[in-house]
């Protein structure tokens, strides 16, 4: 972890999916937590989800507002951080996806896990983290039903191609 604190410190793309958004957010990379689901189960199905910001590394290729189509499969997925925190990371426009229905409106029925305000990607400071409990990888190909996820990586291969000298 002490390689990944640096390279993230030093500027270097880090993306946490799942259990790598929990050690992200546990290390300090970005504030809050994750814990156990709001009603304790596993959640495992396609959900979909409002890109809330695309002035990152991670989703650059998108439209603010887009609605897309990933997965979860975790029991410890919910979002919770202080409301000072929550207030700061919405100012700084360091929400970068939130749960929502198909037609992209933020509902408790749409959110797995009870995160707070539907939150399930969140950037560091340097937006240069990015912690999401969905899994863009399960969505990168038709035959899984999505290649939504795929931009995701194809947003992080733009910004390196187009940063001169990048750490990414």
């Amino acid at each position: 972890m002490a390689d990944v604190l640096r390279h993230a410190n030093n500027g270097g793309l880090v993306l946490g999916i799942c259990n790598g958004a929990q050690i992200g957010a546990e290390s300090g990379l970005v504030p809050g937590v994750f814990t156990r689901n709001g009603e304790p189960r596993f959640v495992c199905r396609p959900i979909w989800l409002r890109v809330e910001t695309t002035e990152s590394p991670f989703t650059n290729l998108f439209r603010r507002g887009e609605v897309i189509r990933l997965t979860v499969a975790h029991g410890e997925g919910r979002y919770v951080a202080d409301p000072d925190v929550i207030r700061r990371l919405n100012r700084e426009k360091r929400v970068a996806l939130r749960y929502c229905d198909s037609g992209g409106h933020i509902t408790a029925e749409a959110n797995p896990n009870g995160s707070i305000e539907g939150i399930a990607g969140v950037l560091s400071e340097h937006r240069n983290v990015l912690v999401m409990m969905p899994h863009p990888e399960r969505a990168s190909e038709p035959v899984l039903g999505s290649e939504d996820g795929r931009r995701i990586f194809e947003s992080m291969v733009a910004h390196c191609c187009r940063e001169p000298g990048a750490k990414d």
